[in-house]
């Protein structure tokens, strides 16, 4: 069946190649609403996106990257690469070096991209994103939005202080921190840079939107280009994580008033943006949309402080624990972390000095919600090894933890998966984490199990506001439509697809070719294209690991379609996989 697929996929190429000279040039708009999950988008609260999924394609199937944080689907997006490739593990992650005094930086946050660029060979994804290979082909290139996956989208911009090729526009415009803005934008601007953030967040999304309907495609226009935008919308995560309808009360959560408004916030902000593209009969006939989202998104439950995962091991292992994220005193060296206190934002180094850099730390965590990366740094094989083991099985047996992957072939820790079984091995420049965790997750209304996803997270948030990174189906479902002129008009496509395949189906609509480095790719999605096949054949599976300690083992639900692995959950189990409240949610129900 995959000769068939192929077949079938170099025909599409092929004849779109053909019919490419006979049309006008292809422009692109990637629309990305942080942390939408797939029960959100209905007539009342999204009446725009709605109306794109009944006119378009709609990705019925579709996943998001484990861990599901921004910046790691953020990574994904724009080169079209699973994480084993682009390194960028999860929104704070160690690099192998200090970035801004910290090991454990957290790089939502564009001096820290310039930074890991710097010292990773100026481009530290090791992937070109789809933004650079347009740009180099003559397009012209925006992107607005969250700092961070911002940035992202053509990473290479952000280095160097100069103004880049690529418009880029974010939080952190015209403050120091900011990436350069060719002055000619800037002085057509409202404003030096977007406002505060609020929740929601009207107030920053009102001026991105101006800035991209007033300013930004009137030049694309005037400059007689073809053009490839990333707009990355700040709602409804921000309101989801920050609003207080549920504060300590996680059955109201993330679905009260304010979330609700924060959904419909990130629908307006579409809303002007395809009004201005359909008010436009040539744009209207030549740019194609994809509307997707990073992740999905659970209420927290946390009844410990942040860094319970670091305290813990430190504790197991009898170790100090020592803050990364504290300024280093004139020793150079992090504060320990002492008796009843906690690191402050969870991240930790254990063993050695707390020096900086992190060289002679046995353990470093880095803390990021609904998953934390544990490294086991600067040790001979067989000594890591031994500690990875230990600090994986102590893990496994933890009430909060749902799923242990660790480095290293199948089967080396009883009871933990490997990182390439969840796509985290490839030809990353930054270090990989020797175990991800992924925290308990768990449903509170079985017959709305994405909706209601309650999950343990490693943050200084409160039960009852938001959360995700876990590896529960409320934050692996995404949302995906796309429509225009080269895809499909009301077709519901249920074949697995996911944040990786956003590239190279976008690349491949605008006939821009996509440099490859690594081979943990994404695919095209060929069924949803007008003139695609009518479906692409695809297979579920599952992973059980041997059984560890009390016999616990971790268990992952995925599918393959043209080659990839779309991952649905994982979760602990002992015995038999049963999936429990999951069961349902899985988009193949054979599940054990």
């Amino acid at each position: 069946m995959l000769g068939v697929l192929a077949a079938t996929a170099g025909l599409l190429a092929a004849t779109s190649s053909a019919a490419a000279a006979d049309r006008p040039a292809r422009n692109a708009v990637i629309f990305v609403a942080d942390g939408l999950r797939r029960g959100s988008v209905n007539p009342q609260d999204t009446p725009v996106m709605a109306r794109l999924r009944a006119g378009g394609v709609f990705f019925a199937n579709s996943h998001a990257v484990y861990p599901t944080f921004t910046t790691p689907n953020a990574s994904a997006l724009a080169t079209g690469h699973q994480l084993g490739d682009t390194g960028d593990f999860a929104n704070a992650l160690f690099p192998g070096f200090a970035v801004n005094g910290t090991e454990t930086p957290f790089i939502e946050d564009d001096r820290a991209l310039a930074a890991l660029d710097a010292r990773l060979n100026g481009n530290f994804l090791g992937e070109e994103s789809l933004l650079a290979a347009a740009r180099a082909q003559g397009f012209s290139t925006a992107a607005l939005g969250k700092t961070g996956p911002t940035l992202l989208q053509d990473v290479t911009q952000g280095n160097g202080g100069a103004v880049p090729a690529t418009i880029v526009i974010d939080d952190s415009t015209g403050s120091a921190g900011g990436v350069a803005l060719d002055p000619a934008i800037a002085a057509k601007l409202k404003a030096p840079g977007p406002p505060a953030r609020t929740v929601p967040n009207v107030e920053q999304q009102k001026f991105l939107t101006d800035a991209l309907v007033g300013v930004i495609l009137p030049e694309f226009k005037r400059r007689g280009r073809p053009f490839a935008i990333v707009f990355w919308s700040r709602d409804p995560d921000v309101s989801q994580h920050n609003q207080t309808d549920g504060a300590a009360d996680w059955h109201v959560g993330i679905n009260g008033p304010t979330s609700k408004r924060a959904v419909r916030n990130a629908d307006d902000t579409l809303g002007r943006i395809v009004a201005a593209l359909e008010g436009d009969p040539a744009l209207k006939g030549s740019t194609d949309v994809f509307v997707t989202s990073d992740h999905g998104f659970a209420t927290i439950f946390r009844d410990r402080p942040p860094g319970f995962v670091a305290m813990d091991v430190a504790a197991h292992l009898k170790l100090p624990l020592y803050d990364p994220d504290q300024p280093a005193t004139g020793a150079g060296t992090h504060p320990q972390v002492m008796g009843a206190d906690h690191p402050k934002m969870g991240d930790a180094l254990i063993g050695g000095t707390g020096a900086v850099g992190g060289a002679d730390a046995r353990v470093i965590v880095a803390a990021n919600g609904g998953s934390d990366l544990v490294y086991v740094p600067g040790q001979d094989r067989k000594s890591a090894r031994k500690l990875i083991a230990d600090v994986a099985g102590f893990l496994l047996k933890q009430d909060y933890v749902d799923a242990v992957f660790v480095d290293g072939p199948r089967g080396a820790v009883p009871g933990a998966l490997s990182l390439a079984d969840v796509n985290l091995v490839g030809t990353a420049r930054t270090p990989r984490p020797s175990i991800v965790v992924a925290f308990h997750s768990y449903a509170l209304d079985a017959q709305d199990p994405l909706g209601t996803q309650v999950e343990v997270s490693d943050t200084t948030l409160q039960t009852g506001q938001g959360m995700h990174g876990s590896f529960g189906p409320g934050d692996v479902a995404n949302t995906m439509i796309a429509f225009g002129p080269d895809y499909k008009q009301g077709f519901v496509d249920t074949a697995p697809a996911g944040n990786a395949d956003v590239a190279p189906t976008m690349a491949h609509v605008l006939g821009v070719q996509l440099a490859r480095g690594g081979t943990a790719t994404g695919r095209v999605l060929a069924e949803a294209l007008a003139g695609g096949p009518p479906g692409t054949d695809s297979r579920c599976g599952q992973l059980v690991a041997a059984p560890g300690p009390g016999g616990l083992r971790t268990a992952l639900h995925y599918q393959t379609a043209g080659g990839v692995r779309y991952l649905d959950a994982a979760q602990k189990v002992k015995g038999r996989a049963v999936w429990g409240p999951w069961r349902d949610a899985l988009p193949c129900r054979k599940a054990r």
